[in-house]
């Protein structure tokens, strides 16, 4: 099991290991309005960021999966982060992604998607992944279609209506 993210590159992307060093830019995308319009949580501080940054290396500790901080290899800077998590109260593993409004419409989320549901299923051993979102977030929508997920159920979640997307053997 790996305790740490392992790294993956694409031509533009670099995928690695989340770090505390990583907490003002991910502070600056937990602060981008755009960006957190479909998140229950928001207004977060620099404090809860480091927590949450503690909770993803965690992740992998615990699982063998987890998020990873993607960099733009131009400009070396983290855009956003993208990867697995074990959602208790659904008892599912979840893809997730968060990039900064100025990174959209790049196919980013798309891409590093991708690679978590291929390295879920080949190097986690994951029979299953899904993909919680609001209904109205259409963009994120299409990149669990585009990364292999089709619609599965519509559930109340944290008091919300969610759509949840399925990629591998249904329970």
């Amino acid at each position: 099991m790996n305790l740490t993210a392992p790294d993956i590159e694409t031509a533009r992307l670099l995928l690695r290991q989340i770090t505390n060093a990583d907490a003002a830019a991910l502070f600056q995308i937990f602060g981008d309005e755009e960006a957190m319009r479909y998140w229950l949580t928001r207004d977060l501080t620099i404090a809860q960021t480091h927590e949450r940054i503690e909770r993803m290396i965690q992740q992998w500790q615990a699982h063998g999966f987890g998020d990873w901080a993607v960099v733009d290899k131009k400009s070396r800077k983290m855009i956003g982060y993208c990867g697995l998590h074990f959602i208790k109260d659904m008892a599912e593993v979840n893809l997730g992604y968060l990039f900064a409004s100025d990174s959209w419409g790049k196919g980013y989320a798309t891409e590093t998607g991708k690679l978590a549901v291929r390295f879920g299923f080949e190097q986690a051993g994951l029979r299953q992944i899904v993909g919680v979102t609001r209904p109205a977030n259409q963009a994120s929508i299409k990149v669990l279609e585009k990364c292999g997920l089709s619609f599965w159920k519509e559930i109340i979640w944290s008091g919300e209506p969610r759509v949840v997307y399925l990629a591998g053997e249904k329970p």
